[in-house]
């Protein structure tokens, strides 16, 4: 029974990982529908096999005589990010039975990107089932993760040079280059996913050797540095921002990630300098790119800053590991670890903050009509909408319900900042709950990865690569999201990070 388990979550994780990045349509909203169905028919089948499965291992049990395990004993078994999971999925629930929009749109999220409530429950059960089911030891996903990323990326980039070999763009609307891009789709929502697959591959790459596997990765984070060197989306940069935090602070630990932090950085300068070739010979791969945070980068050479920088440091680093004073400097940088850790974590709930009451960050970041309309709206519900919101996936409906949109003016949206989202959808409860689920799985990560070495925990590198996507996640929806593929992988992902928390013998 535990072989039938394992290899129904790895076929779920197959087809997160490798089918739902890669799914294509020739049109923007048939791909966020083929993506949104993919993944309810998977999640059926696998919640179908997990319920056979638990048939039979309690019907198995039965015959040998092994008791079922108590209440208690299962509510033993959850951390807080379990809970904070929990409730989360309570409050989906309640707001959504109890809405005034239609049951099946909300459920849906037919006017949000397809993320409603049935798409944030099912992931919610699917990380229970995961991170009670999957094999821990088996880390096949990273390999089909690995080839969907350099897929979606190459041809990502080639789209930013207005080729187009899959056909996506030959029946869309004029300039839809500057709007759609590879199997993603929106060009927010693909530089978003760029920057997950960056830094989860970069944490992946900080221990590994010199072989052809490395090699690999590096190639798959260059091409990612082309993207990022161009994005037309400079939201992509607090994503990095966030992602880079939590990579540093897991790098301290060790000479041999320090170092490789500055190959990352060398890296950097490689895909900077091959976009600059690029740029000679396709020169729209600067289109729309002169108000972006990537245009001032690449026009006044940033890259080059970085790659000679990180070059210099790499260098001087390995000259301390020949000379053996690598002991040294980590002597050092433990006694600047704790300072570190805290003022990043100021630092990232200070620009939270910042994004979502200043005005000034708010008019930079392009998104305030949408959250004054918001404020607008929260301001005209009733006592019950405050508390619990409107209905997970019901943004447009309430915009339009309170005349603050007309018809014309409906198209699918999203708060395009993720605690903002569910500040209106699932009112105040809602938002504290989503935010104990960010701050729950900080903590758990601290105490379980950056208190400790590789030496004391099981799958220390692998909890890295989880921690490291979460920031970065964190960051990008800052001024993104929900959107299905990278609401998708976060939620499969700290699936993966609570299995390798829990003991082998109990998986």
């Amino acid at each position: 029974m535990k072989t039938f388990r394992r290899e129904i979550c790895s076929l779920y994780l197959l087809v997160v990982f490798l089918l739902i990045p890669t799914v294509t349509n020739i049109k923007y909203q048939d791909l966020i529908d083929i993506k949104s169905t993919v993944f309810l028919i998977t999640f059926g089948i696998f919640f179908g096999c997990f319920v056979l499965y638990l048939i039979g291992q309690v019907v198995s049990n039965h015959k040998m005589g092994l008791p079922m395990p108590k209440p208690k004993e299962l509510a033993a078994s959850l951390n807080p990010l379990d809970w904070s999971l929990i409730a989360f999925a309570a409050i989906i629930l309640l707001s959504a039975v109890t809405s005034r929009f239609p049951f099946a749109d909300v459920m849906l999220g037919t006017n949000a990107q397809l993320v409603g409530g049935l798409m944030l429950l099912s992931l919610i059960l699917a990380y229970f089932m995961l991170s009670r089911g999957a094999e821990a030891a088996r880390m096949g996903y990273i390999y089909i993760f690995y080839a969907s990323s350099l897929f979606v990326i190459i041809f990502g980039a080639l789209n930013k040079m207005q080729i187009d070999p899959l056909g996506m763009h030959k029946e869309n609307v004029v300039d839809t280059f500057s709007f759609m891009t590879s199997t993603i789709g929106n060009i927010d929502y693909y530089y978003g996913y760029s920057a997950l697959v960056l830094m989860f591959f970069a944490a992946y790459r900080a221990d590994m050797d010199w072989d052809w596997k490395s090699t690999a990765v590096d190639l798959l984070l260059v091409c990612c540095f082309i993207n990022i060197w161009t994005a037309s989306a400079s939201g992509v940069y607090a994503g990095l921002g966030f992602g880079f935090l939590a990579l540093l602070l897991m790098s301290l630990s060790s000479f041999t990630r320090i170092r490789n932090l500055f190959w990352l950085g060398i890296l950097g300068g490689v895909g900077g300098l091959v976009t600059e070739i690029l740029y000679h010979f396709k020169p729209v791969i600067y289109y729309h790119l002169e108000s972006e945070i990537s245009g001032k980068f690449q026009l006044h050479h940033f890259w080059a800053l970085l790659g000679v920088a990180s070059l210099a440091g790499w260098l001087w680093l390995g000259k301390m590991e020949r000379e053996n004073k690598d002991f040294d400097l980590m002597n050092r940088l433990s006694t600047a670890y704790k300072p570190l850790l805290f003022g990043s974590s100021i630092f990232m709930v200070t620009i939270e903050c910042l994004v979502l009451f200043s005005r000034r960050v708010q008019d930079f970041t392009g998104r305030t009509f949408i959250w004054d309309d918001m404020k607008t709206a929260f301001s005209m519900f009733t006592l019950r909408e405050k508390l619990i919101g409107a209905g997970p996936g019901s943004l447009d409906f309430a915009l339009l319900d309170l005349n603050i949109h007309s018809p014309e003016d409906l198209y699918f949206l999203t708060a395009h900042n993720e605690i903002f989202e569910f500040w209106f959808l699932l009112g105040f409860i809602g938002a504290l709950i989503y935010i104990s689920v960010i701050v729950c799985f900080f903590i758990t990560y601290y105490r379980s990865v950056l208190a400790n070495t590789t030496a004391d925990v099981p799958y220390y590198r692998e909890m890295c690569c989880c921690g490291v996507l979460f920031a970065t996640f964190v960051g990008q929806a800052m001024t993104n999201g929900p959107y299905p593929v990278t609401t998708i992988i976060v939620y499969t992902v700290l699936a993966l990070y609570r299995r390798y928390q829990i003991p082998d013998e109990e998986g």
